[in-house]
């Protein structure tokens, strides 16, 4: 029916924000006349997500195991654009403009190890034989979080941890350990630095630091609704880096140091969806001898952009609890 159908839009760049405009044009070149009922063009998506997991039950008094698909597939039409009133289209080429809104509180693509989710713009004929596409543009989404929206993530945060050090279950050897993590702040946008100072205050008489980790990790939860309603977790280490210089007993030492995000990195989620990311900071503290390594878990907010940041500069240090409150309601975990 049509020698040539295609969509070409107007930019080269297919990475959009939520919220923003796809416009672009339609082009048909057919050779004889055409019969349908429309053609359109559609924003879909592919929400997906499935794994096999080992499950166990009783049958005649005996234990069996099998295998279970769990899974939830979601296919959605999101925004939609009719061409054409009348329902033929004369031989020759013919082309159409077109505009579509992309919906703010549509999530994120993600390609991860247990699902994904995908958008496509598609060329659709609805004639009497039923629907065909006739061109597909795979499109990359990123979910408009706009980090000046909230000052409060943009301010330093520092976070403190105290404890008594112990030589297995010796109280009697049990000394104050102090430690102190300052960041640049806890929200950033890809390609950002997370600036970091780490200050220790040793006053055990017996046992040195003899390391500190810190790990930038990133959680993907899937949300199964088949068989019944579950969900699984995946945890990738992004970055890390460990910082050898012991600190000596009744001793202090103080850390500095970067993280580098990388460019592209998936938005924090902010609503419940088939696929939710989040992200955190780990500071791992490990002391010499039989003592328990200390543990720090500091959320992290990826957003996809922020337009204030770099036009000023914020000195004041955010206040822990309401830093916290934000976070929690920031940040899906």
């Amino acid at each position: 029916m049509f020698r040539n159908s295609n969509i070409a839009l107007q930019t080269n760049d297919l990475t959009f924000l939520s919220g923003d405009t796809i416009s672009g044009t339609v082009i048909l070149e057919n050779t004889r006349i055409c019969n349908f009922i429309k053609i359109f063009v559609a924003l879909e998506s592919q929400n997906i997500v499935d794994w096999d997991d080992l499950e166990a039950k009783t049958k005649d008094g005996f234990i069996m195991h099998y295998k279970q698909r769990f899974e939830n597939k979601k296919t959605s039409i999101h925004a939609q654009r009719n061409f054409l009133v009348q329902n033929s289209l004369a031989e020759g080429n013919h082309s159409y403009d077109f505009t579509l809104n992309i919906p703010i509180a549509v999530p994120s693509s993600c390609t991860a190890k247990f699902g994904f989710i995908k958008y496509q713009l598609s060329l659709v004929l609805h004639d009497s034989k039923g629907f065909q596409k006739l061109d597909i543009v795979p499109i990359n989404i990123r979910r408009n979080f706009n980090l000046s929206l909230n000052p409060n993530l943009l301010k330093p945060f520092v976070k403190e941890c105290n404890y008594n050090s112990s030589w297995w279950s010796f109280s009697c050897l049990s000394k104050p350990f102090n430690a102190t993590v300052t960041l640049n702040s806890c929200a950033f946008v890809p390609g950002d630095q997370i600036e970091y100072t780490v200050f220790v205050e040793n006053a055990s008489k017996y046992f040195d630091v003899k390391k500190i980790d810190l790990i930038l990790t990133q959680n993907h939860r899937f949300q199964a609704k088949r068989p019944y309603k579950t969900y699984r977790t995946d945890i990738k280490v992004l970055l890390t880096t460990t910082h050898n210089k012991p600190c000596r007993r009744l001793g202090k030492c103080t850390m500095d140091g970067y993280l580098q995000l990388p460019e592209t990195l998936p938005i924090t989620s902010q609503d419940p969806s088939v696929i939710m990311v989040n992200y955190a900071l780990h500071v791992l503290i490990e002391m010499k001898g039989f003592n328990n390594s200390t543990h720090l878990r500091i959320p992290i907010i990826i957003g996809s952009h922020n337009e204030e940041i770099k036009s000023r500069h914020i000195v004041t240090v955010a206040d822990e609890n309401e830093l916290s409150e934000n976070l929690e309601t920031e940040c899906i975990v």
